[in-house]
């Protein structure tokens, strides 16, 4: 008997469904916005000095992207990386990777900025027979009281150059001295510019090229997994 469908849903000020998506045979329901330009034109209706519009909370939140999936295959084929070690993911969105992670053993904190993210993945875990979930309201640019985790996971963040800086402070801070990153992109050239920057600072990044298939589309995504240069010898 599938117990999900006595869930009830939170309410939300816009509309969701739910789909199953599939990562190495794992299948996982996902709650999202129904229409994501629905809430890319409740942004653009807002006057410029909101909060919202000011810091540019685009709701890439709202959907299951690529990069997600990819890190979720990553997790799959490497479950030693994350079984019982802590995990924070920041700027979560649905939070798939770390779902995953749950799975596999991993002590998981679920983070992200917004509230409407937060709460689709408190739904999300239930909706998968996973209780209650472990989140936490984070902007990942001001990280000073946040406990280090051994595995970082960040899916699909380095997309803009003004964030590059808070990036890389967020992983020297949230990551124990010993602790990795898994970062998850879909080869944009920025962010390559971004890993390139990284391994001159004394990061070792090595990278993963996983396939993935969404909704009829083939994307290669690329998984990093970031250690301090001792680390890797």
């Amino acid at each position: 008997m599938d117990s999900s469908k006595d869930i009830s849903p939170p309410s939300f000020s816009f509309a969701t469904a739910i789909e199953t998506i599939v990562v190495r045979n794992h299948s996982f329901k996902i709650c999202h916005a129904a229409n994501i330009d629905e809430l890319f034109e409740r942004l653009a209706s807002l006057p410029s000095n909101h909060p919202d519009v000011v810091d540019e909370r685009i709701p890439y939140w709202a959907e299951v992207w690529p990069s997600a999936i990819a890190l979720s295959e990553w997790l799959f084929r490497h479950p030693e990386t994350v079984n019982n070690k802590s995990v924070l993911e920041i700027g979560c969105g649905l939070a798939l990777p770390s779902m995953v992670a749950y799975q596999l053993g991993a002590a998981v904190t679920v983070s992200d900025y917004i509230n409407d993210p937060l709460e689709l993945v408190k739904y999300n875990w239930k909706l998968n027979g996973m209780g209650a979930a472990p989140v936490m309201l984070l902007d990942w640019r001001k990280t000073d009281d946040v406990p280090q985790a051994d595995v970082l996971l960040a899916s699909d963040v380095a997309y803009e150059r003004r964030m590059f800086d808070a990036l890389k402070m967020a992983f020297s801070r949230l990551i124990k001295p010993d602790g990795i990153v898994l970062i998850s992109e879909p080869q944009r050239s920025l962010a390559k510019e971004f890993f390139e920057g990284l391994e001159m600072e004394g990061l070792n990044v090595s990278t993963e090229t996983i396939a993935v298939t969404l909704k009829g589309i083939n994307y290669k995504i690329n998984v990093r997994v970031l250690r301090k240069l001792d680390q890797s010898r």
